[in-house]
């Protein structure tokens, strides 16, 4: 706990640092030095939770996968690489593409890595398929509905869906964008929160969800849990939504303007388009995981540009209370479960897969 303590507080050093003084070298630098701090914490890993599930796809090629994984199976064999380099081509390749979005819309590319990296790092390192595709499918959404490039846009979205089928649920951010207006945006994104809901413990009950292609992996009755044990597992992106909602309203209403620049627009309804999977995540919490938490990037990067207008001495404050959520956010993943739960799922995953590491172990 300590050292998120201190880490946090060097977060809100430079955050601030990088917000307030005019510099294109000290935000490069800082980048710089995440994200290799993110590939030592990466590209070393030789266990975790998934490590040997992909290993079996990659030696006998036989599971039922998403297109690109077998693809690039066959092509590391053909040049003789091992299946530890495709581990890691997945992982460099992640932390290159989320790097490459996130600054598409932050020069503090330092603040919102960082906080990510720390948020999501379990999931992050397991789950290589989704988080390859994810910042790939969001790329395409960037170059759809903020740049207009529409040829670019699409074989985006396609090479994302093609490392993962699960992420063709983020499409329906499209429609939302479009359709409902962003003084509406939140109340209905709520309101289908709850149909959703309904509608997947309708699936799940009876069983349809195994029929579906993909999603019968998640659809079974063998990944409901418990409304508490959901709601527990929700308190992350809960702590977050809860702030943002207040902050937005509060910012919003003082500068009504905020939202008539259109990357602000596209930003607020990335944040909490997530709603939409709320609910529903209380009972099936393979939707927390996928579809709310790397939202989290946009979170940081929408109260960045939201408070950046506002006067010196309302920031500093603000900063300082976002870093107080980050702190509730990592306490509640990483260290609230030794109080409640029997077993600290988070925390003995995040061990395995830093001891993996072999550089890090005798470190460590």
């Amino acid at each position: 706990m300590g050292l998120i303590t201190v880490i946090l507080i060097l977060h809100l050093f430079f955050g601030l640092l990088i917000e307030n003084i005019r510099s294109r070298s000290l935000p490069l630098l800082l980048g710089i030095l995440v994200f290799a701090l993110a590939v030592i914490f990466t590209a070393g890993i030789t266990y975790n939770v998934d490590w040997w599930m992909y290993y079996y796809l990659f030696k006998y090629e036989n599971g039922s996968t998403d297109f690109m994984f077998p693809v690039l199976t066959k092509l590391f064999k053909l040049l003789e690489l091992p299946y530890a380099d495709l581990y890691v081509f997945h992982i460099i390749g992640s932390l290159l593409l989320f790097s490459l979005l996130i600054t598409r819309f932050t020069r503090n590319y330092f603040y919102v890595f960082l906080i990510y990296f720390l948020l999501d790092y379990v999931h992050f390192n397991n789950q290589i398929r989704y988080y390859f595709g994810f910042p790939v499918l969001m790329l395409g959404m960037y170059l759809l509905l903020h740049k207009r490039k529409y040829l670019f846009s699409v074989s985006f979205i396609i090479l994302g869906l093609l490392f993962h089928k699960g992420l063709f649920m983020l499409l329906l951010f499209i429609p939302a964008y479009f359709f409902i207006s962003t003084e509406k945006y939140i109340k209905t994104m709520l309101l289908l929160s709850a149909v959703l809901a309904v509608l997947i413990m309708v699936v799940v009950q009876f069983g349809i969800g195994l029929s579906l292609e993909h999603f019968d992996n998640y659809l079974g009755s063998e990944y409901e849990g418990s409304l508490v044990g959901g709601a527990f597992n929700a308190l992350p992106y809960l702590i977050y939504f809860t702030f943002m909602l207040i902050e937005h309203r509060r910012i919003t209403r003082k500068y009504p303007d905020l939202l008539k620049d259109k990357n602000n627009e596209l930003l607020m309804k990335l944040s909490f388009f997530p709603l939409f999977f709320l609910a529903a995540s209380f009972f099936l919490q393979i939707l927390g995981h996928r579809y709310i938490m790397p939202f989290s990037i946009f979170w940081c990067i929408y109260y960045l540009n939201m408070i950046r207008g506002l006067p010196q001495k309302v920031r500093f404050p603000k900063m300082l209370l976002f870093s107080a959520v980050h702190f509730a956010a990592l306490f509640s993943i990483y260290f609230l479960p030794d109080y409640f739960l029997a077993k600290n799922h988070f925390m003995k995953q995040l061990e395995m897969t830093v001891e993996s590491i072999p550089y890090l172990k005798d470190l460590l």
